[in-house]
């Protein structure tokens, strides 16, 4: 992952608590007003998670925002944020937000390291891409599908879009779903000739944790 930025994310704090107290932000967030405090001063040197950027962002004032809280504390890069400050794809959005939150839980996880990055090159950028190092693959590539668009015609056009990104046999590509029926259905019509690591991801939001990864094709 990125490196925390404690001062940036204290300029962040400071800025989103706005003109209220400590213990007023605090207690409208349900956080620690020790934490915060310590936080603004600069005395913790590791990040808080996603789920607590998540509260300072949605009580906070003077326009601070989720993406720039989640940079600063490095849990995403610029590369991955549009110069609107909107993450692609609408990453903002309350699904692929939940599924960040699962996502690092996850990848925190493991003992090889990590980064976020933007696909390049490409006329397709899938939601989140992230490099790996000493993992079994290099590229890490999730598309996020709501279960309602994942149907026949639909599926075998991102079969052929994600035939436009450059594959090898260190890259893998993952749809990701949130109901089982579609993570069956996906599993029921995999692609005929894609050359790719393809796998489909069933991700349940209720118990925030990924239930099953199941591979549909090799490179």
């Amino acid at each position: 992952m990125m490196s925390f930025d404690v001062e940036r994310f204290a300029d962040l704090l400071k800025s989103a608590k706005g003109n209220r107290s400590i213990n007023k932000y605090a207690q409208d967030i349900d956080i620690s007003a020790a934490h915060i405090s310590r936080l603004i001063r600069g005395l913790i040197g590791t990040p808080p998670s996603p789920e607590t950027i998540n509260k300072f962002a949605q009580g906070a004032h003077n326009g601070v925002s989720y993406n720039e809280l989640m940079m600063a504390a490095g849990h995403i890069g610029k590369a991955n944020v549009n110069e609107d400050g909107n993450a692609d794809r609408e990453t903002g959005s309350r699904l692929e937000k939940e599924f960040l939150h699962i996502l690092l839980s996850e990848l925190y996880q493991q003992d090889y390291e990590w980064s976020f990055e933007k696909s390049r090159g490409a006329r397709f950028t899938p939601d989140f891409t992230i490099k790996l190092n000493n993992a079994d693959y290099t590229v890490w590539h999730i598309e996020l599908k709501s279960s309602t668009v994942i149907k026949d015609p639909y599926l075998y056009r991102l079969y052929g879009t994600i035939a436009t990104l450059e594959m090898s046999p260190s890259v893998k590509f993952t749809i990701a779903v949130e109901s089982l029926e579609a993570y069956n259905y996906i599993k029921d019509f995999p692609p005929v000739s894609l050359r790719a690591n393809l796998f489909v991801m069933l991700v349940d939001f209720q118990k925030k944790a990924i239930v099953n990864e199941e591979r549909l094709c090799r490179y």
